[in-house]
């Protein structure tokens, strides 16, 4: 049985994309993404942007401090593949980070397109990347598409102690399926 709010098995929508994020643990949260992870699905989801090290105790960002493998938490890089100043980071809870300062985006007003900054930009991108690589190898399971993930990055200095992996790179991503 899948649990409330989180996709089916049947309509195949087993990658989600999470731009939000709160201070305190949950436990129908963790039993959610427990039930996503045991259809198979991936939960991406933005690290935060107060600029914590969300791997000291008492600084927490859920979802992306959780320990369910089917959460790839995303930092926020900029144009130089640096860490974003804002962005939370962690060597332990944060997988990766992804472009996040200074991206176009659509307004929230609907008036057209606004240049945002913010976790909630990079998460979308590897978001994307998972779906494409998914597609393009639908065999592929959530484990085989999360690794892909992480080791298709640029292992960058800057980043070194701050995310598990470094900056993800949709060409190295995309060249290991094409």
């Amino acid at each position: 049985m899948t649990p409330p709010h989180l996709p089916s098995r049947s309509n195949n929508a087993l990658i989600t994309s999470n731009s939000w994020g709160t201070n305190f643990t949950s436990q129908a949260l963790e039993t959610a993404i427990n039930g996503l992870a045991d259809a198979g699905g991936l939960f991406v989801c933005s690290a935060g942007n107060n600029a914590w090290n969300i791997d000291i105790p008492g600084f927490g960002f859920w979802p992306a401090k959780s320990t369910n493998r089917a959460v790839i938490s995303v930092a926020a890089s900029d144009r130089r593949d640096q860490m974003s100043s804002f962005s939370n980071y962690g060597r332990v809870s944060v997988d990766l980070a992804a472009p996040g300062s200074s991206i176009l985006s659509t307004s929230f007003d609907g008036s057209g397109y606004v240049t945002m900054s913010g976790t909630s930009m990079s998460a979308p991108f590897v978001t994307g990347a998972a779906a494409l690589l998914k597609a393009a190898v639908p065999s592929a399971t959530s484990d085989c598409v999360r690794t892909a993930l992480l080791r298709t990055v640029d292992p960058l200095t800057a980043l070194t102690n701050v995310t598990v992996t470094g900056v993800w790179c949709i060409e190295q991503t995309l060249s290991t399926v094409l």
